[in-house]
C-alpha cells in the first residue's frame, strides 16, 4: 500500500492521542457522579476499543440504570474535559502531522470524542490539523461511513475516486469498519488491538503506531 502523497484523515485517541486511560478515568468519575457508587475496574477494562454510545448502555446495564445513558454520557464529557491537560500525544504525532503540512498534504482529524475534548486538546498540545470533526457532528458515528464521509467533504475529495485515494488511521476495529464502508484505505494502528483483530476489520495493513509512517510521508 503506496501512501506517499495521498490525504490523510486520523482518528484521535490510539491513533494520535495516548487517551485510553483517561477516557476510562472520565468513565469511572462520570459513573460514580451519576450511581453514587463506584465501579469495578475489571468492568471498565472490558470497555477499550468501543463507541461512546456502546460503553455508556453497558455501564448503565451494569448499575441496572439503563435509562440513564444521557446522563452519563454529559458527565463523561464533563470529567473528560477537565482531564483533557493530561493527555500524552504519541510519539512522533506531532512531527507526522507537521511532515504532512511541510509536504502541503491535506490531512484533519476524524474522531468520535467530543468536540469540545479535541478543541481543548488540538489548543492545548498546539497539534497542526486543518480542521477536526467530533462526536456532535455526526446524526451517524463511527462504525457508519458517515464521520470518513464528512471528513472527505471537508478534504473536499467527495467523489468515488478522490475517497479512495485517502488514507485512514484507525485503532479500533469499529473506526476501521467506518473507514472502510467510506470507501477508504485504512491503516490499522496497534495501540490498542492486536494486529489480527485490525487486520479481520478490514486494514489495509498495520503498523506499532504513526511514528511508523513517518518514513513514508
Amino acid at each position: 500500500m503506496q501512501v506517499i502523497g495521498h490525504p490523510f484523515l486520523f482518528d484521535f485517541d490510539g491513533v494520535l492521542a495516548d487517551s485510553e486511560g483517561i477516557h476510562l478515568d472520565a468513565w469511572k468519575y462520570a459513573f460514580e457522579a451519576c450511581f453514587k457508587r463506584s465501579c469495578e475496574n475489571n468492568i471498565l477494562s472490558r470497555q477499550k476499543g468501543r463507541s461512546t454510545e456502546a460503553i455508556a448502555r453497558n455501564l448503565c446495564q451494569y448499575a441496572e440504570k439503563p435509562y440513564e445513558r444521557g446522563t452519563l454520557i454529559q458527565a463523561k464529557l464533563e470529567s473528560l474535559i477537565a482531564l483533557s491537560a493530561d493527555v500524552p500525544l504519541y510519539p512522533g504525532a506531532l512531527e507526522l502531522l507537521n511532515c504532512l503540512r511541510t509536504n502541503k498534504i491535506p490531512f484533519g482529524i476524524v474522531s468520535n470524542s467530543p468536540r469540545k475534548f479535541l478543541e481543548a486538546c488540538v489548543s492545548q498540545k498546539s497539534i497542526p490539523c486543518d480542521f477536526f470533526l467530533g462526536l456532535e457532528n455526526y446524526r451517524n458515528p463511527k462504525p457508519h461511513p458517515e464521520p470518513y464521509l464528512l471528513g472527505a467533504e471537508k478534504l473536499q475529495l467527495a467523489n468515488p475516486e478522490q475517497k479512495s485515494n485517502i488514507v485512514v488511521c484507525e485503532d479500533s476495529p469499529h473506526g476501521i469498519r467506518s473507514a472502510k464502508s467510506a470507501g477508504m484505505m485504512c491503516i490499522g494502528v496497534k495501540t490498542i488491538q492486536q494486529e489480527d483483530i485490525l487486520m479481520k476489520a478490514g486494514a489495509d495493513f498495520t503498523v506499532n503506531t504513526v511514528e511508523d509512517l513517518l518514513p513514508l510521508v
